[in-house]
């Protein structure tokens, strides 16, 4: 999102000890979180061909620079902003500039030109200070640059027939309006279409027990997940089928209207289009409630690994400035409470990590939302806060912890990338690069940027395309699988629709 000041820039670096080439190439690329991996990897395999060139990425942070990765996690997988150096493989030199704004967002933030985007300089400067420290840039090294997106990826977006991006909304103003812009899809040629550049693939996971127990259930159905996503809470009876467990609840938080997890996740349930969706946000013990979406470097409100769960809520209306608006269109309101959610994956992935259940004395739990609850007991209720992730995301919550989360099979079937592949496993969508052709769209919120891409440009968003799509899954990562491997296809080739 554009207010990520805060998660700033997990370098990704191939350097060279040889001459420059002549040919400089900077592409600022935004779009999908769930992506992000695979798309790195994308780029630091396009950016690697220059025979002296070499790639350092590094794993963790400066112990000074105010944020740390979650377990699991890596500078690839880790960081919202970043930037990758390197050569093509006819020797142009190229800067590729990371903001993933969401897979809703970077289409929009693309055909608006969005200019109040956050970029990591591409200065000497900069790149001398990776290279020394061997860690991520300090807070504050990224800057608003007044440049847009040159290219988008995302999973939740669909061409029409004029080859435009286009969304659909619903509770407020349509999305439709702002993603008018002819767009052009990158890829291996298609028929005169570029391909999808993989597939990003997402899981149900159920955030970590605090009291030791395993999980109470270990799958959630497709029609679970759409009451589930219709009301934002189900008693726990009706993923167990123990009628002892109706006075316990499993509630649902998760992403906010900038992501393509959030609209994918609604689409494969059969919901969300053209009804109100219900998500809680939850109080750690030891942070309040969000006022609204600065949350992440608002002093007291960001959030971190805590002790445990203090309380939840619907999720606020949207309500003035700084709300939480769809970022990419301020001024588009959700009239409905609990239709918003966390601005990243990597918020929700950390909400699982506090642990749950535990005893519900003392919860902040406004009475509004205690009203929906016609069994909450404060002090004997259980609740066990349930979201929707990336794979890659949901590593950090379920692999390599001492005390995990627990990834949930969907329809009975275990995500794989074999069940992927094979269609077995149906929670993905297509992961499309896309870049534009025409003006932006002039509106009241965003400046028009020059026409599509200059030559240079083209051939560096070409590069990460091309360079996907030839990847193996080893190298592709856990965001997504190969777009060659799978056998399986969805009903609409160029993604899902949203709602």
């Amino acid at each position: 999102m554009k207010t990520f000041n805060k998660l700033f820039a997990a370098g990704l670096l191939a350097l060279s000890v040889g001459s420059l080439a002549s040919a400089q190439v900077i592409l600022n690329v935004a779009g999908s979180t769930a992506f992000r991996t695979a798309a790195v990897n994308g780029e630091i395999a396009a950016a690697s061909f220059a025979a002296t060139s070499t790639v350092a990425v590094p794993v963790a942070q400066a112990a000074t620079s105010g944020y740390t990765l979650l377990p699991g996690s890596t500078a690839t997988n880790g960081a919202v902003i970043s930037i990758v150096h390197g050569w093509l493989v006819d020797g142009t030199e190229v800067y590729y500039r990371n903001h993933w704004t969401g897979a809703c967002a970077g289409p929009a933030d693309l055909t608006i030109g969005n200019q109040t985007l956050s970029w990591i300089p591409a200065t000497p400067a900069i790149l001398a200070q990776l290279t020394t420290s061997g860690f991520g840039f300090p807070v504050g090294t990224e800057a608003v640059d007044s440049t847009a997106p040159s290219v988008a990826f995302s999973d939740s977006q669909f061409l029409d027939a004029q080859n435009s991006v286009v969304t659909q909304g619903t509770v407020g103003k349509a999305f439709a309006g702002i993603m008018s812009t002819a767009v052009a899809n990158e890829g291996l040629s298609d028929a005169g279409a570029g391909t999808p550049v993989g597939a990003v693939v997402f899981e149900w996971v159920l955030g970590v027990q605090g009291d030791g127990n395993p999980a109470p259930f270990t799958n959630i159905t497709q029609q679970q997940a759409a009451a589930l996503i219709k009301t934002g809470f189900l008693p726990l009876s009706v993923f167990t089928g123990n009628a002892a467990d109706s006075s316990n609840y499993v509630i649902l938080t998760g992403r906010n209207e900038d992501s393509g997890t959030r609209y994918d996740t609604f689409a494969e349930s059969q919901t969300g289009f053209g009804q109100n969706a219900v998500q809680f946000m939850i109080k750690q013990a030891n942070h309040a409630y969000p006022a609204n979406n600065l949350y992440p470097f608002s002093s007291g409100t960001a959030l971190s690994v805590d002790t445990g769960i203090a309380g939840f809520q619907s999720w606020p209306k949207t309500a003035g400035a700084n709300s939480w608006a769809f970022n990419t269109d301020p001024t588009l309101d959700w009239k409905t409470p609990g239709h918003s959610g966390y601005i990243n994956g990597g918020d929700v992935a950390t909400i699982l990590r506090t642990p749950n259940p535990v005893v519900t004395t003392g919860w902040v739990v406004p009475a509004a939302t205690q009203a929906l609850f016609p069994s909450f007991t404060p002090g004997t209720t259980k609740v066990y806060v349930i979201s929707y992730l990336g794979v890659s995301d949901g590593n950090k919550i379920t692999s390599g912890n001492a005390v995990n989360g627990t990834a949930l099979t969907y329809n009975g079937v275990s995500f794989s990338t074999s069940n992927v592949a094979n269609g077995n496993y149906s929670f993905w969508a297509y992961e499309h690069e896309y870049y534009l052709t025409g003006a932006p769209v002039a509106t009241a919120y965003g400046t028009t940027n020059p026409v599509g891409l200059g030559t240079g440009a083209q051939e560096a968003a070409d590069a990460i395309a091309n360079t996907l799509v030839g990847l193996t899954q080893a190298q592709l990562g856990a965001a997504g699988v190969p777009y060659p491997s799978l056998q399986a296809v969805r009903g609409n080739s160029a993604g899902s629709f949203i709602n």
